[in-house]
């Protein structure tokens, strides 16, 4: 898997709340690998369509979370915060809200980050599943810095992953269209990050890629109403999301989530 390394906090896009204990990096945690969407092996001769293997993290690392809960319940994938010896949520330049326990699904690569409670907007679930053809849109933290990702739904496929954990899940498979700001390489800490329909409900959870084919893997939309997240999400069933998104404007409303804080960076520690 490849690593992307970026400035700690990266580009900030303006959110300031009053909240949340400072975290100060020392000098040697200056800089920080932005977590991979794993990169899979869609050649690998095996019963799954796609591979993906969760190597041991050796270093800091950054990937994307949402709210889903005013109580502090944020999903994210759970590749993220493995092997973290603790996570923040950055919610200002070098400041981050302290993640106070990490539920990991074992059936799907996510995992509910428990934080303070906050007064921020959540998300939503669609009501419907997305079709072949549907759009979605992307929203979160690629190599470390805000950006946003406009794709096509092609596909669905079954996807095992090991190494640090075995979990075996249905994903849905995206066609990449294009990216804001426009920048070459992985999508390295969009992991965790969520799908949108036009409407703004949530469709999944940005989990892999395939990089050298434009193909972006998502959890399927089946696993945000997993009995594991019982307590999670408010918003199951909800047909209409915070806020629409459009093709032309979909980079904007990605940023009045983060600037919001409705999507956050997570920080994931290793000492």
């Amino acid at each position: 898997m490849l690593f992307f390394i970026v400035r700690y906090y990266g580009q900030q896009e303006g959110y300031a709340p009053g909240a949340g204990p400072e975290y100060r990096p020392g000098a040697d945690q200056s800089q920080e690998a932005a977590s991979p969407l794993p990169s899979t092996d869609l050649e690998r001769i095996s019963p799954y369509d796609v591979n993906v293997e969760i190597e041991r993290r050796s270093s800091h690392g950054s990937g994307t979370a949402f709210l889903v809960n005013a109580n502090g319940r944020w999903l994210t994938a759970r590749h993220v915060v493995q092997g973290c010896s603790s996570v923040y949520l950055q919610v200002a330049p070098r400041r981050g809200m302290a993640v106070k326990r990490v539920q990991e699904n074992t059936r799907a690569d996510m995992a509910v980050l428990i934080t303070q409670a906050v007064n921020v907007a959540v998300v939503q679930y669609a009501a419907d599943m997305p079709n072949r053809g549907d759009v979605g849109f992307m929203t979160g933290y690629p190599q470390g810095n805000p950006g946003d990702v406009y794709g096509q739904m092609i596909g669905s496929k079954r996807m095992q992953t090991s190494g640090q954990y075995r979990v075996r899940e249905r994903v849905l498979v995206w066609a990449e269209r294009q990216r804001r700001p426009n920048y070459n390489g992985s999508l390295g800490g969009l992991s965790g990050g969520p799908v949108f329909d036009r409407d703004g409900g949530v469709i999944g959870i940005a989990v892999a890629e395939s990089q050298r084919r434009g193909r972006i893997f998502t959890a399927h939309p089946d696993v945000l109403h997993d009995p594991q997240l019982a307590d999670a999400g408010d918003g199951k069933g909800t047909s209409k999301g915070v806020y629409p998104f459009g093709n032309d404007d979909f980079d904007n409303v990605g940023s009045q989530l983060r600037r919001q804080l409705t999507v956050a960076k997570v920080v994931c520690v290793k000492r």
